[in-house]
């Protein structure tokens, strides 16, 4: 049976005017959102087409948008060793710049697996791009340079891959996560401990801080005595933009919860069963799935790898969230917030400015999902519309 190409990233830009997408089948689309938003009031249901269409021969997994130069866009693939920088005010199909990866002299002794799985631009400095993915490494360019400089931070086990990556709102720590169900932080501020950009002659960093979430969820005791608690791979990380000190992750079992930076514990959860106790699962197992927090509202919202639905869940960081880890609720089951949608969601993306939603399905097509409101979390803060648009 063939794969169908299914959506592996989104990203708006930082004033929510574009949206680009990347797909498994190697097509790189931007999109205008005030196109998408018009045309989904007059039909619940249309094609919209891309202002900018690129085909590539490779499996894109992730794009990002360079915050000073809002016609740049980033993106990686699988198979592939390279950044890849497009400038999509130009008529071109070819990258602009393209920064190839280097190998870790430690992994060179084996086979070196050559995917990337995320990028991202550092904010303060847009000249700094960092991509991770399966040698365990992030890799860190810094373009001023001339050859192009760049730095490797490893992770401590060989045969890991890092499949997702975040960067401080100081832009001081890097984090990562791991298929291992490990999070690993870097310091770039300095001391005995701490890496820097431009170290020459060095290829390994190691972390300064390794987050094991299997030993952390063990030590909820109400999830400990109702499930088996096991290794699982991370999917995705992200920062809350609200609250910097929560990084929320998901897991490969389609778990979700939050690491508390500064009490270095979990302070929220959201442990559905696995797709596979049922027999059954809604996303097929390749895609690694991408939830997103909304700008406002410490709500995180993830598509359900076990069924047609999407969860909005309440990881505001207070005891009074309807997800907090270390509060017993005497057996009451805590309310669902979530939303039926028409085809497995793989990736989500919120809009800077009005908490509207993107969701990337397994089949190919873009949804929008509007609200009208966030303040009681319900189901009915939901508008109807939603709009499919196909990527070629």
């Amino acid at each position: 049976m063939q794969e169908l190409p299914y959506i592996s990233g989104l990203n708006f830009d930082s004033k929510g005017f574009y949206l680009a997408s990347v797909s498994s089948a190697g097509c790189l689309a931007v999109h205008d959102y005030e196109t998408i938003y018009c045309r989904a009031e007059v039909s619940n249901a249309t094609t919209v087409k891309p202002i900018v269409h690129i085909a590539t021969n490779l499996k894109l997994e992730a794009i990002c948008w360079n915050p000073t130069n809002q016609d740049e866009v980033a993106c990686v693939a699988a198979g592939g060793r390279k950044v890849y920088c497009y400038d999509i005010a130009c008529m071109s199909y070819n990258p602009v710049e393209i920064l190839k990866m280097k190998t870790s002299t430690a992994r060179e002794l084996n086979t070196d697996p050559s995917g990337l799985f995320d990028v991202t631009f550092c904010n303060m400095s847009a000249n700094k791009v960092l991509a991770c993915g399966e040698d365990g490494n992030v890799h860190v360019w810094d373009r001023r340079a001339n050859p192009q400089y760049q730095s490797l931070l490893s992770a401590p086990k060989s045969g890991t891959s890092l499949s997702s990556l975040q960067i401080s709102t100081d832009e001081q720590v890097i984090y990562a996560g791991s298929d291992r169900g490990l999070i690993y932080a870097w310091d770039l501020r300095g001391g005995t401990q701490s890496v820097a950009f431009l170290i020459p002659g060095k290829d390994y960093h190691p972390p300064f801080a390794t987050f094991n979430l299997a030993l952390l969820l063990e030590q909820i005791s109400s999830l400990r005595e109702q499930t088996d608690i096991t290794i699982s791979a991370v999917h995705s990380i992200r920062l809350n933009p609200s609250c910097g000190r929560q990084l929320a992750f998901h897991l490969n079992n389609g778990w979700s919860g939050v690491l508390d930076l500064s009490e270095l514990g979990l302070t929220h959860i959201h442990c559905p069963p696995p797709p596979w106790l049922g027999g059954s699962s809604a996303c097929s197992p390749i895609c690694q799935r991408k939830p997103a927090w909304l700008p406002t509202h410490s709500v995180y919202v993830s598509g359900s790898c076990a069924d047609l639905k999407i969860h909005f869940l309440d990881f505001k960081p207070s005891p009074n969230s309807l997800c907090y880890a270390q509060v017993s609720r005497n057996g009451q089951s805590r309310p669902r917030n979530e939303l039926l949608v028409s085809e497995p969601v793989i990736v989500c993306a919120a809009h800077p400015m009005t908490n509207h939603l993107i969701v990337g399905t397994e089949v190919g097509t873009l949804q929008l999902i509007a609200h009208k409101s966030f303040s009681k979390m319900d189901d009915s803060s939901f508008d109807d519309n939603v709009i499919d648009s196909s990527t070629p």
